[in-house]
């Protein structure tokens, strides 16, 4: 694996990602606050932006960014426990449109794999950097 195959996953995963991550941010904020809560839309927001942020490997704006997430949904009042659930929802969810839309092909099946599996593992690290 090359890292052009990776620059290549990366920009293709932001291309069609986003609608996909959103939908999971709503479904998610909708059933751990009401419909109607005023702060569902802004969680939604910051939370995909910080996935964009994290699918493009920006660290320092990542970090920020989750900060801030885990401080806007303590005034919601979600814990980082529930942050953790949806971003579990968001990886699997990824990875299964992955796998699904290259059935065919393993090699990038592999490649968007190793791709994802460097965001899960900056996930943790960000979790930890950003207590």
């Amino acid at each position: 694996m090359q890292a052009t195959d990776i620059e290549s996953a990366r920009k293709d995963l932001l291309q069609w990602s986003p609608p996909i991550i959103a939908d999971l941010m709503v479904e998610s904020y909708s059933i751990q606050l009401h419909i109607t809560h005023v702060s569902r839309r802004v969680l939604c927001s910051m939370h995909a932006r910080l996935w964009r942020l994290m699918l493009q490997e920006d660290r320092e704006k990542t970090n920020a960014a989750r900060r801030e997430l885990v401080d806007f949904a303590r005034l919601a009042g979600l814990d980082k426990p529930a942050l953790d659930a949806v971003d579990q929802a968001v990886l699997e969810e990824l990875l299964d449109v992955v796998t699904a839309r290259f059935a065919r092909t393993p090699d990038l099946i592999r490649v968007y794999s190793r791709l994802l599996l460097r965001t899960s593992a900056n996930l943790a690290e960000m979790r930890i950097v950003a207590c």
